[in-house]
């Protein structure tokens, strides 16, 4: 990734993160939390597919350790 792509990357997992807290607050189960993200990122980006979304999010999941950032 480089510049533009770079800073997009970086909105996106500030949002999920930002996403992920507030879900938090509301509920402990993962599962939940994972597909109200996948709920949201559909929504955010007008998506009409359900499992593409959830393949960005299990990206940032296994990945990105972006989970395991925000539990600390």
């Amino acid at each position: 990734m480089d510049g533009k792509n770079d800073f997009q990357f970086e909105v996106l997992c500030l949002q999920i993160k930002a996403c992920y807290k507030k879900l938090n607050k509301i509920s402990s189960n993962k599962e939940d939390i994972f597909n109200s993200i996948v709920h949201w990122i559909k929504k955010q980006t007008g998506s009409t597919s359900e499992d593409a979304c959830r393949v960005v999010v299990a990206f940032f999941v296994q990945n990105c350790e972006v989970f395991d950032e925000i539990t600390e």
